[in-house]
């Protein structure tokens, strides 16, 4: 490496011209960057509940839906009547959205001469009491699930907006928010569902990036000049941070690769990681700085001993982040792939773009004069000093450290909610849990069922185990309310018994119909009441029929398929919390198993969705923090040519995990998607380091006792250390200013893992080689 730091030396202008072209290049590519904060897009499409939603959203036409909710104390007048029929009328024309469903346009299924009508509730909005008065009984009395149209308080009317599979929900969602917002009325508007969620995750992403990214570039500014106090040790390492972001994100845009919920935070990252060679580069050619030496043969002198922990440490980093891709989430592998290439890249450029541009400046005398001690130097010889002289107290202090922190493993929590990510005053929170609290839920739970023939939705066994599971699933709590095809057969079947309440069920296999038969009678024909048996199944196809001669074909479009072979039971639920998410589906699906044997079943659903992220997270937490492990073990095996080097890497690593997990369980902070990446970026960073002060200390053994050697050693490479920490620490720090609380809680962890990594570089390693009075 030496020579290649000699041939940038020597010709810095075509390294420096080659940088700069390509950094052209790919800032160029910023402009085909997009966004995809659904976070369900990440999951991987082999895992079955992701192979079911897809599946499911090929044989419905919509799959998500935005609830616009309308609050009124006088809900049931004609000016707010009036408003909701106006609103619906508008919605169901907007080019994204396939069918709205409201309090003015439900269908009522009525009896007739003929057999059975249906027709919309409303043809016009009521204006009178008395059309108000028996709009609200016809609406009370359809015998139709109303749970998310109508408030438990009925203070609310809510409007269920369809949306189209085809498009992208959260385009829609901005189309349907923005005509919402041009709604001139008295009444409270309110509007959630995950597109909805989804489009305010966009919003806050870009919020997050355009604000969190400067925050990070100024306190890099701050921090380089109290530290070096000149112009070249705070340009330097910036423009190296910068070009890295530049190149990363533009290679991103250039594959085509969003920016989600995950990689949201990389440029911060990247930053932040992306600076800490600079810093070591540049505080060794300060310290090395020699009257009559050249500044070019002073940088080919100080990288001539940094080249290796500078490689080392970008390898082992970037492996780090490799790692994330053993979660299997897309988005969280994403973060992994292009922070890696991130970090090689700001390596290459602490390379050769630092030292060209070194090579091209004269050394000034103000510059010179300050090579001598520092105050970091005398206090990083008292420290040193301390650690030898008092390595028992110390080594006493971090084991009582460790028992705590293992301690409050048994508190940390496992818990995925997309809504609680929000701040309590948050627009989207805020409607999000008021509508909640007032109507049956916004988060899906679907129940495919799936007959072996064409018609088996009419067969009344099915239909009677989707209405029994409808009424054990309304039984749980969290669920508002059901929706299926068997609800519909129930009012046929009710409407064409004179609305007799005893027939508001599915018909029997064979039922028992009363008609009139002419007969012949004392050579007469003459009428006469007779009794004769139907079977279920061609009576359930005659109400269908006859709906189908007054209503649309495609009304059952999202409940049932053209041939009634496979159909769903959409159950609301009014929370995404994971763990009571995981109760329900583990009760649903004991139920099913001991109660619904006529046609195969499964779960599917965007709840279904959350629970397959909170798997893959605990799954992902396990292996990306093993991976890592071993990754940073094989490369500094390998750099170092020792076994034993390459488990003393690893020494302060675990010491940064064990503390941070018990961090979160005292801490209150969850486990989730992630908080879930702290633990291998901290690896991936925090090695660094180690690596340093492991580096300095082999090659101070070759001529220096333990003791001497450590002292040495913590002069030599704690002050970079601590600075490359504080930075890093400080530059994730800025991430606990997001809009997200899970952001939030990554950036203070992630800082606190910076900070217990360099204690365990400078404290921990020192004291086990006092002790052991072995070399590295």
């Amino acid at each position: 490496m030496i020579r290649y730091t000699k041939h940038v030396v020597k010709h810095p202008w075509i390294y420096i011209l080659v940088i700069l072209t390509l950094t052209t290049f790919f800032s160029y590519q910023l402009k085909n960057i997009h966004t995809d904060p659904d976070i369900t897009s990440s999951l991987p499409k082999n895992i079955p509940s992701k192979l079911l939603y897809d599946r499911m959203n090929k044989i419905f036409p919509s799959r998500d839906f935005i609830l616009i909710a309308v609050e009124s104390e006088k809900l049931f007048s004609a000016p707010v009547i009036g408003t909701i029929f106006s609103l619906t009328e508008q919605l169901e024309n907007i080019p994204d959205v396939y069918s709205v469903m409201s309090p003015t346009n439900i269908k009522v299924i009525r009896g007739n001469d003929e057999g059975m009508e249906v027709q919309s509730i409303l043809e016009s909005p009521p204006q009178s009491d008395r059309e108000l008065s028996a709009y609200k009984f016809t609406l009370y009395h359809s015998d139709l699930p109303i749970e998310n149209i109508i408030s438990k308080d009925t203070t609310m009317a809510g409007i269920m907006v369809f949306l189209k599979n085809t498009i992208k929900p959260e385009d829609a969602a901005a189309e349907v928010m923005k005509f919402t917002q041009k709604i001139q009325t008295d009444a409270h508007i309110y509007i959630t569902g995950k597109p909805i969620l989804s489009l305010y995750l966009g919003r806050g992403m870009a919020r997050d990036m355009g604000l969190l990214f400067p925050m990070v570039l100024a306190l890099i500014v701050i921090i380089l000049l109290l530290s070096f106090r000149n112009a070249r040790g705070v340009l330097l390492p910036l423009s190296v941070v910068l070009i890295s972001v530049l190149w990363t994100i533009g290679l991103m845009a250039f594959l085509g690769v969003p920016i989600s919920h995950s990689t949201n935070m990389l440029p911060i990252l990247l930053a932040s990681i992306a600076v800490a060679d600079g810093i070591h580069i540049l505080n060794h050619y300060f310290n090395h700085l020699k009257s009559g030496m050249s500044s070019a043969e002073t940088i080919v002198y100080v990288m001539g001993e940094l080249n290796a922990p500078v490689i080392i440490t970008s390898v082992t980093t970037a492996f780090g982040f490799l790692a994330l891709n053993a979660s299997n989430i897309g988005s969280v592998g994403d973060l992994g792939i292009f922070t890696a290439a991130g970090v090689i890249f700001a390596m290459i450029f602490s390379l050769t773009f630092i030292p060209a541009v070194l090579a091209l400046l004269p050394i000034p005398k103000r510059m010179a004069a300050q090579s001598g001690s520092r105050r970091m130097n005398k206090l990083a010889a008292a420290y040193a000093s301390f650690v030898v002289n008092k390595k028992n107290a110390l080594a006493v202090g971090i084991v009582f450290i460790i028992v705590l922190s293992i301690f409050g493993f048994s508190r940390i929590k496992l818990e995925n909610n997309s809504i609680s990510n929000f701040p309590k005053s948050h627009p989207a929170r805020l409607d999000y849990e008021h509508i909640n609290r007032h109507f049956a839920g916004t988060t899906f739970l679907s129940i495919m069922v799936e007959g072996d023939s064409s018609g088996a939705l009419k067969e009344p066994a099915v239909l009677s185990q989707m209405s029994a599971l409808e009424r054990y699933l309304k039984s749980q709590k969290h669920v508002g309310g059901t929706l299926s095809l068997a609800d519909f057969i129930k009012r046929m079947n009710k409407v064409m018994h004179a609305d007799n309440p005893v027939f508001d069920r599915i018909p029997e296999e064979v039922t028992e119909q009363q008609g009139i038969d002419w007969v012949e009678q004392n050579g007469k024909w003459v009428e006469k009441k007779v009794t004769f048996k139907v079977p279920g199944r061609e009576l359930i196809a005659q109400y269908l029929q006859l709906y189908e001669m007054s209503g649309k074909p495609d009304d059952f479009a999202n409940l049932v398929d053209y041939d009634y072979r496979n159909g769903r039971i959409n159950a609301f639920l009014d929370t995404e919390s994971s763990n009571t998410l995981r109760a329900l589906d583990r009760k649903t699906r004991s139920w099913i198993k001991a109660h619904f044997n006529s046609a195969k079943v499964e779960l599917s659903g965007t709840s279904e969705l959350f629970l397959a992220i909170n798997d893959l997270v605990v799954e992902g937490q396990f292996y990306s923090i093993l991976v890592s492990l071993i990754l940073v073990i094989l490369v500094t095996w390998l750099l170092f040519r020792s076994l034993s080097t390459g488990l003393l890497n690893v020494i302060p690593l675990l010491f940064a995990m064990i503390f941070n997990f018990g961090f979160m369980g005292w801490a209150g902070i969850h486990l989730n998607i992630v908080t879930m990446l702290t633990s291998s970026i901290a690896i991936g960073v925090g090695v660094d380091y180690a690596v340093h002060l492991i580096h300095r200390y082999k090659i101070l053994r070759a001529s220096l006792n333990v003791e001497e050697s450590v002292l040495q050693a913590l002069q030599d490479a704690g002050v970079p250390i601590l600075l490359n920490a504080i930075t890093v620490g400080l530059g994730f720090a800025i991430l606990a200013f997001s809009i997200f609380t899970g952001v939030e809680n990554m950036g203070i962890l992630i800082s606190i893992a910076m900070l217990t990594s360099c204690f365990g570089a400078i404290a921990i390693l020192p004291v086990l080689f006092l002790t052991f009075k072995k070399g590295a």
